[in-house]
C-alpha cells in the first residue's frame, strides 16, 4: 500500500493524502501507459489479475468519486454485457503520473517484499516438508496396525476352527 500527497487536491485548507492498494495503483498506471482508456475486461489482462478481482469496485468506490477516472456502460447487446470503459481523467493523469514516476523509488521496496516473500515461500515448504514426513510415518504406523489386525483375526479363526473341532469331537465320542 502506497501513500500519495495528491497535489491535485490542495485547497486553503490543506492537502488530503490518498491511500491505494496496488491494484488501484495498477489501474491508474496502465490507463496512463495506454491511451488514457480502457475497459474493465482489458484493465483484468493488463493488470494481471483474473475475474474474480475486485477491478470494478476500485473503480466505482475509489478512483471514480474522487475523480481520477470517468466511467461509461456501453448498451448492453441481447444476452451479453459489456464491459465497462475507464476513461482517465486529467486530474488522474496527474496522481498517475506520480505514481510512474514513485515507481522508480518503489523498486527497492519491492525487492525488500521479494525477500519477504522468499522467506515466507521457505517457511511454507517447510511446514508442508514436515507434515508430508508425518502423514508418512502415520501412514506406515497405519499398515503395520492392519497387517497385524490382519494376523489377529487369522489367529482368532484358526482359534474358533479348532474349538468348534474340540466341539464336535465331545459330543461325537460322548464324552
Amino acid at each position: 500500500m502506497v501513500l500519495l500527497f495528491d497535489m491535485c487536491s490542495m485547497s486553503k485548507t490543506g492537502s488530503s493524502v490518498t491511500e491505494f492498494d496496488w491494484l488501484t495503483e495498477s489501474i491508474l498506471k496502465e490507463l496512463r501507459s495506454g491511451e488514457g482508456e480502457a475497459t474493465t475486461s482489458d484493465l483484468r489482462e493488463l493488470t494481471g489479475v483474473g475475474k474474480g478481482t475486485k477491478i470494478n469496485y476500485r473503480i466505482d468506490n475509489k478512483l471514480e468519486p474522487q475523480g481520477f477516472v470517468e466511467t461509461e456502460q456501453p448498451d448492453a447487446k441481447p444476452g451479453k454485457i459489456p464491459p465497462k470503459k475507464v476513461v482517465l481523467t486529467s486530474r488522474g493523469e496527474g496522481l498517475a503520473d506520480q505514481l510512474l514516476d514513485a515507481g522508480d523509488s518503489d523498486d527497492l521496496s519491492i525487492s525488500a517484499e521479494l525477500d519477504q516473500l522468499r522467506a515466507s515461500v521457505n517457511k511454507l515448504e517447510s511446514t508442508v516438508e514436515s507434515q508430508s514426513e508425518t502423514i508418512t510415518n502415520q501412514t506406515e504406523t497405519i499398515e503395520a496396525q492392519e497387517d497385524e489386525i490382519q494376523d489377529l483375526k487369522q489367529r482368532y479363526n484358526e482359534l474358533a476352527q479348532w474349538v468348534n473341532e474340540q466341539s464336535s469331537g465331545d459330543v461325537a465320542t460322548g464324552d
